[in-house]
């Protein structure tokens, strides 16, 4: 049948990040996601060591061009991307267009940029609320996603720091409008972990090392 016949991986997405410095691995990464042909791909951020070098912009060019003419590809803007003009460039984004939403196979996915303020008074706070609350008011979407390079909890290198001043801001917001799961990047390893409910997965095994 025409189902049997379809990848194994053909309703998956794939959540990876921090590819940075070493190419050989990054190389390596994508080649496995692209075998399984996901239609959906997340970066959570650090695509690049530098963001205003456009050298490491072609090495990522290079690398990600299959899987990103393949799959919806979806950025979150990390540290290393350091609002450079040339991560506008690249994803076709005019400033500050780092933080969105999309709604894709029933699961409604919030992008935030960790490198800017995120309380509830900020720009991206009160957008953050707002787009919850319509969220909440769509009958389509049956599971909440938050997806940020900054780790909300963990336990690796920078996840203390980083959970020491997002967590009180954006786990409140994250419990009244029923986020169902959180997915960042920024340490270089795989973790999973659940507080209160939520799912905390960190993914930053896309290349780089410390």
């Amino acid at each position: 049948s025409a189902r049997a016949q379809e990848p194994a991986c053909s309703r998956c997405i794939v959540v990876y990040g921090d590819t940075r410095s070493d190419h050989a691995i990054h190389r390596k990464v994508v080649g496995r996601i692209s075998a399984l042909k996901p239609p959906i791909v997340f970066h959570t951020g650090d695509m690049v060591d530098h963001g205003n070098s456009a050298e490491e912009w072609q090495h990522f060019a290079e690398i990600t061009s299959g899987l990103r003419r393949s799959a919806k590809f979806y950025p979150v803007h990390g540290n290393h991307e350091g609002h450079a003009p040339l991560y506008y460039k690249f994803f076709k984004l005019s400033p500050p267009e780092t933080w969105y939403s999309v709604d894709l196979r029933g699961i409604h996915f919030v992008v935030l940029d960790s490198e800017f303020p995120l309380e509830k008074s900020t720009p991206q706070g009160k957008w953050l609320e707002d787009d919850l609350v319509d969220n909440i008011a769509g009958a389509e979407t049956r599971y909440t996603v938050v997806l940020l390079h900054r780790p909300v909890y963990g336990t690796g290198h920078h996840a203390p720091k980083d959970s020491f001043f997002l967590a009180p801001i954006l786990t409140p917001v994250f419990k009244k409008y029923g986020v169902n799961a959180v997915f960042s990047g920024h340490d270089h390893l795989y973790e999973r972990s659940q507080v209160e409910g939520i799912y905390y997965v960190i993914t930053g095994g896309g290349g780089d090392g410390y």
